[in-house]
């Protein structure tokens, strides 16, 4: 009778969360070949076969533990909402993402987050891919509120610099107490009410405009440091 044959995507899994239980316990400094195998009950050569080295086996799981916020992107994107309302779900839903991680297994958390200074490209990739989504809907907020496009680029950016505090790991695992919902919500509404006027947003980016000046202009550091 012919051996049944190895599911690999189920063994990939059962493997990389074994490494996590290694990593959730003893660090990410500790999640050996060795230690790996003994944890999923195989031997280490078995594991060979499915990870070139260790180094492959945590990048696979940095990329695993790191994607789910694209995830949570590719899910609003396809939800009817307008293109205001995914930027806000999406940040506030990264966040709750992060929490939940770090309330569920401090160890794993803080394992992951050593790790992303040993993968810097799994950050930068997904940072190269969450600012591409929040452009796309930075751009389709301007084109519903009657501003130039062109404004997209240095929009996007202002956006990833007013919420870097809330979409940031390592910052929501430190100051956790102070990083609230109400907070981000603040910030982000400051940041989609200037897109409702391009005045208001040439002038949050210091460029150059020919109309007259509003009455008051919105305060991202006074929406993120006072609660209302």
């Amino acid at each position: 009778m012919a051996r049944p044959k190895t599911d690999i995507s189920a063994e990939k899994h059962r493997i990389l969360q074994a490494a996590e239980a290694v990593m959730s316990k003893r660090g990410a400094n500790c999640v050996t070949m060795s230690a790996v195998a003994r944890q999923a009950g195989m031997s280490q050569s078995n594991i060979y076969r499915f990870f070139d080295d260790r180094d492959h086996l945590l990048l696979c799981a940095a990329n695993r533990w790191f994607n789910g916020i694209l995830a949570l992107t590719e899910m609003q994107d396809a939800m009817p909402i307008s293109a205001a309302e995914k930027l806000k779900e999406s940040l506030l839903g990264g966040m709750r993402i992060y929490r939940q991680r770090f309330e569920e297994d401090r160890g794993l958390f803080d394992g992951y987050m050593s790790l992303a200074s040993h993968f810097p490209d799994v950050i930068i990739a997904q940072v190269s891919a969450l600012r591409n989504r929040f452009g796309l809907w930075v751009q389709d907020c301007l084109q519903e509120n009657g501003v130039d496009i062109a404004l997209t680029e240095d929009a996007t950016n202002l956006f990833l610099d007013m919420t870097i505090l809330f979409r940031n790991p390592h910052l929501l695992r430190d100051y956790r107490k102070f990083m609230t919902e109400k907070r981000a919500t603040s910030v982000a509404n400051v940041f989609l009410d200037m897109l409702t006027s391009e005045y208001r947003l040439r002038a949050a980016l210091g460029l150059e405009q020919a109309q007259p000046a509003p009455s008051h202009l919105p305060l991202a550091q006074y929406a993120l440091f006072h609660d209302q």
